[in-house]
């Protein structure tokens, strides 16, 4: 079950020390659930210990490494869904990125580009199917759930392709 939330801005302010996030300074930033809220916290990485649901009052739900963007960069433009699309199909043929892929996938349903069907039990384990609905496709996509070490490399690969200019 795929859910949405509401997820707000940097607050630019570490919820540790108090202190103001400066832009360029490598940050953290933690989602948790705390009833029918969601919250998010803001980390100096001299601040930051990664969260353990065993230890927290909230349930958390995710957390992620990023730098504090200028405030003079204004606006910054995404890669258009169209090149990532482009991208998450040309990858369904090779096996060594099917871990990127499912990821890129995932990024793809959050942005609304890419619906979920179903989710089929199969003997080689679980997988995707998703719709696209401006190219009337459908993608099979198998979950491959990356491991801590590949998730902060990818998700360095996404920042850089999302990013990218």
């Amino acid at each position: 079950m795929l859910n949405d939330f509401d997820v707000k801005t940097c607050t630019r302010t570490c919820a540790t020390s108090g202190v103001e996030l400066q832009p360029g300074q490598v940050c953290y930033s933690v989602i948790k659930s705390d009833g029918a809220e969601t919250v998010r916290e803001d980390y100096s990485a001299e601040h930051w210990q990664q969260p353990n649901n065993e230890n927290e009052e909230a349930l958390i739900l995710g957390w992620w490494r990023f730098e504090i963007p200028d405030k003079d960069d204004g606006k910054v433009k995404l890669a258009p869904n169209e090149v990532l699309l482009n991208l998450f199909v040309e990858l369904a043929d090779q096996a060594e990125q099917s871990t990127f892929r499912y990821v890129l996938g995932l990024l793809l349903i959050r942005r609304r580009v890419l619906t979920l069907q179903e989710t089929l039990d199969e003997p080689t384990g679980e997988t995707m199917v998703l719709a696209c609905n401006r190219r009337s496709e459908e993608y099979r996509l198998p979950v491959e759930t990356p491991s801590t070490e590949q998730a902060e490399q990818m998700q360095e690969r996404i920042n850089q392709l999302l990013y990218a200019g």
